[in-house]
This record gives structure tokens, sequence and C-alpha cells, in this order.
């Protein structure tokens, strides 16, 4: 902020008040605009790892609210040529729905190869695009002889450029027109080993692939797996390795292909999470060997250990990929410098105002029988990422607007009751964001309920755990899950009809929601799901672990202080 700026003292914060609609911003950054980029925070230099090309950390690994898509917004306004992919423009549905696909994969074809082709085609062209300024029709019938003089010293470049001269300049198209076409070539080659009086069993995808005989499948196998790896694709690799050695020469011009929102409208489906390491490969590739261009991906953290574990082969080594990682973690003081750049943004705009106004001058000092600092209370009952704290502020603002009779300020009173709305609508958004994994959570949740902030597992009956699983086992249309297969076992009793099992099995989903904390022993501290892959499984849990409800959802829950 400006250095002419005055600082209003923290015994004057009840001189100032709120109105109607106002606020300190939207916490969700893609609608933030008024806020996001002269707020910002570059938590523990986030940013700055991101715009270095020569770091090959590349996947934004966080939970929602956590400020991915902030960081992606600020790397799309400091750098000049960010190439931004939205998923929804990739065909990634359609790929994942294709039952040519699906069926070969199910005969235990590695579409691994064919999939990291996909995303090298993408990334190719889409720098290409972005190098020669591709925005017309005649511009798109220019670049062939630049390309061909400056690929001339390689026979495999020039062999990469032949391949997309033959497509013209269908190879400029959108990038969901070139990946679908692509797809559909791919299909039509597949189909093509198989005899047509098969062709009814691949239209059923999955369950076509069941109905073959062992004879069937053991052929169509081995021809989809040559067709799969001599896919014409791979001479688009030597225009990959061209990027660095003949294309991107000029180390003034750094080139970034972010790509957001891969768990927007998530389906659960073997597919998707297929792609999605074909992407971290292609991406780990990418950003080893191409010194002035990187690939950003943002990850929540729950898709991220959910497409490590469900694409897991006997070759994996979690490391590799822990190293391609940017995990998001906050600390109190950087979030504190969230609230007070966006308290004195607000001020700005609506009075142009010389003084900076943060927490201190519109929080009341303390809070509570112990006399708590407000901050420190508010921080406490956050998952400790901006969105919460956003979130909570602005239901602050919005009471206090509304409270007349103390002129719109901020009183003790008005902190507690934000937090009862807080704490509702926190709980709301947790059992939506998990609702793919844990479609219901929200009745897990209720075991939770009016019990003691910190209880033993085991004081969970063994009534209390048959009527919860009976009530998700037993719905009249039931919502499958983990949660759903977990009670199924339970209820069926297939060696794991044990109740300190499920109860292990519930705290682990709780803690892994952020619902929880858990002190396995009285000699270690209480452990809080971390940002990257769990340091606890179900395993480490048993009847004597203490359960310790967050204080983010006390309130919605009705928990009993201990």
């Amino acid at each position: 902020m400006n250095q002419k700026h005055k600082t209003v003292s923290s015994t004057n914060y009840s001189k100032f008040s709120f109105r109607k609609n106002d606020s300190i911003g939207n916490p969700a950054a893609e609608s933030d605009a008024a806020f996001l980029v002269n707020c910002f925070v570059d938590n523990e230099g986030d940013l700055g790892i991101l715009r270095n090309c020569e770091d090959e950390r590349g996947i934004l690994v966080g939970r929602t609210g956590a400020g991915k898509t902030a960081l992606l917004t600020m790397l799309l306004n400091k750098e000049e040529r960010v190439i931004s992919l939205d998923p929804h423009d990739l065909a990634l549905g359609y790929i994942s729905d294709s039952p040519v696909l699906t069926f070969f994969e199910s005969l235990g074809i590695k579409m691994d190869v064919f999939y990291r082709a996909l995303w090298r085609h993408v990334f190719v062209v889409e720098i290409l695009k972005q190098l020669f300024d591709l925005s017309s029709e005649q511009d798109k019938a220019d670049p062939w002889n630049v390309l061909k003089y400056r690929l001339q010293r390689k026979r495999a470049h020039l062999e990469g450029l032949e391949y997309l001269r033959q497509r013209g300049t269908q190879f400029w198209n959108t990038t969901e027109e070139s990946i679908k076409d692509i797809t559909i070539r791919t299909e039509k080659e597949l189909k093509a080993t198989v005899d047509i009086g098969l062709h009814q069993f691949i239209a059923m995808g999955a369950e076509g692939a069941m109905r073959l005989t062992t004879e069937q499948h053991g052929l169509m196998r081995q021809l989809g797996q040559e067709v799969v790896n001599r896919n014409q694709m791979s001479k688009l690799s030597a225009l990959f390795d061209a990027l660095d050695n003949e294309l991107l020469v000029d180390q003034q011009k750094r080139f970034f292909i972010i790509v957001d929102k891969l768990d927007e409208d998530w389906v659960d489906n073997p597919t998707r999470y297929r792609l999605i390491r074909a992407l971290i490969e292609t991406l780990r590739d990418f950003n080893s060997k191409i010194r002035q261009a990187k690939v950003v991906v943002a990850l929540r953290v729950d898709l991220f250990d959910r497409v490590l574990s469900a694409t897991r082969d006997s070759g994996f080594q979690g490391d590799k990929y822990q190293a391609l990682c940017l995990p998001i973690r906050w600390n109190r003081d950087n979030l504190v410098k969230v609230v007070d750049r966006r308290i004195n943004q607000f001020i700005e705009n609506r009075y142009a105002s010389n003084q900076i106004i943060g927490h201190r001058e519109i929080l009341p000092p303390t809070i509570g029988v112990n006399q708590e600092k407000t901050i420190d209370y508010v921080l406490d009952r956050t998952l400790l990422q901006p969105r919460d704290i956003i979130m909570f502020f602005n239901i602050l603002v919005e009471l206090s607007a509304q409270n007349t009779s103390k002129n719109g300020l901020i009183s003790q009173q008005i902190v507690q009751d934000a937090e009862n709305r807080y704490s509702r609508d926190r709980l709301k958004s947790l059992i939506e964001e998990w609702s793919v994994h844990y479609p219901n959570l929200g009745l897990l949740t209720e075991l939770l309920a009016t019990r003691s902030s910190h209880f033993r597992l085991g004081e969970i009956t063994s009534d209390e755990l048959v009527n919860l699983s009976i009530n998700i086992v037993e719905q009249t249309n039931p919502v499958v899950g983990d949660d759903y297969h977990i009670m199924c076992r339970y209820v069926e009793g297939k060696g794991k009809s044990d109740n300190e099992w499920l109860r292990s099995q519930i705290a682990w989903i709780w803690y892994r929601v952020g619902l929880i904390g858990l002190k396995t022993s009285p000699y270690l501290s209480v452990i809080w799901s971390g940002d990257l892959l769990e340091r606890l499984s179900p395993k480490d849990i048993n009847d004597s672990t203490k359960i310790h409800i967050h204080k983010a959802f006390d309130r919605s829950l009705g928990c009993k202080p201990c």
C-alpha cells in the first residue's frame, strides 16, 4: 500500500461500520476481479515457483478454497504468454464416454500411450499457435515454411511436420475438434482389427468385453495393443522434443500452459483417472525437458490422491509424483494479510481513504470468557484457507450491517452469530465437496451431532452403527460411493462385521475430509489431514483413538465443549 497511508489505531475499531451489500470480495477467485489482483498474498512464494520454468513443480495440490485458481489467475496476470485450457474444451467427456475405448481398455490394453500422445498433441499445437500468433486462416497457412526451415536439421522433426501438413489447416482447429478427430480416427483403427460380427460387443463397452470367449479376448487384446502402440501420433513426439532445441530458443519469451477445473462436473470414471494420470506423466516430461515453457495443473487433493490410487501399477513410485507437486499450505500470518488487504481495499474503493484499516479496526479486540483475541478465535474456526476466512468475514460484514441497534458495528455477539451461520454453510460445502467419493457423508456426520467436541471413538455404540448402516444401505434409491460399499460389507458380514473395524473406517472418512483430528496415542499430538497423501490409514485407528471435532463444525453439529 502507499506509504502516505495513515494507520488507524486498533483501539478505534468501533468507529468504523458497514452497510448493506458490503463485502471484502468473493470467496471464489474466478468471481473476485474487484479484489484478487490488488489484494493477492503470495503465500510461501508459491507464485514465484510457478513462474520459474526451471522448477519442475507444476501440480498445484490443495483443498477446495486453498487458492489454486487464484494462483493461476495471477500467473495469467503476470506473464505475457499463458495458454489456459478448460477441460470442458478438451473433449475429455467424449473420450471417457467412448464405448470403443472402454471396450478395449477393459480387455487389458494399455491406453496410456494413446492418452499421453493426446496431451503431447495438445501442448505442441497450443504452443505453436501461440508462437506463430495464429488467429486467421491466412495465418494458419503461413507457418509451414518457417517451421520447415527451423526443423530441417533433423529428419525426425521433418517427419513430424509432414504429419501435421497431411492434416492441413485442420491441425489448427480448436483443441476440442482436434482431440475428437484424433480419437475418432483411433476408434476406427481399433474397430478395424475386429471381425464385423463382433462390433455389437464393442458398442456395449466394458460389458461387451466380458462376453468374449477367452480366445477372442486374447486375440483382440493383442491386435488392439498393436494399434495403440503404432499410432502415427508418435511422429508428433519429435516435435515435442523440437520445442526446446529448435523452436523456443528466445530466452526472453516464456510460455505457460495451465489446466484448471479438472474437478468440476466430475464423474467417477476409470478412463478419466487414466487421462489425468497421462496428463501428470506428460507434465513431468514437458517440465523436465523444455526450458522456456511450463505446464501447470491445478488438482484438488482428494482427486490427486484418487487418480494415483485408481491408476496404481506394478512400477508405481509415489515419490516421483510428489516431486512434481506444489502443496498449498497457509500459515495464520498470511491469512491475516489476506483479510487486512481486502478490508483496506474495500475502504479505498468506497472512500478513497488514505487510512490503512485492517481487522484490528473492525473487530472487537477479544471475545469469550477467556478473552481470546478475536482474530485467533475466527482463524481457529476455519480450515486455514483463504476462501474460509473470506466467507467468515463476509458473514460478519453482512450481520453487522443488519444490526441497526449497533449502527453497523461488529460486536462480540455478532461474531458468535456469524460463527453459527458460517459453521452451517461450511459443513454443507464440505458435504458437497466430497459427494463423489462419500455421497452419504451427511448421514455419517450425524454420528458426531451433540457429542462432546473431544471423545473416544469406542463411545460410538453398536446400535448407532447398525442404524446408520441400515439407513445408508436400505435407502429407496441408494447413493453408491466408497461409504456405501463400506456399509454393505458391514451389513453383509463378509469377514468385516466388526464394530471396531466400522468405527475406524468412519473415523478415517471424517479425518480425510477434515471434519476431525485424531489423537492415536496419549503421547502424540492431534493429527489433521494433510495437503497431500495422508500420514494415517484406517489401520492406525482403533476404539481408543481420541476424536477431536474441528471447531469449524462445533456449532452446526451442536457439540458440547469439553
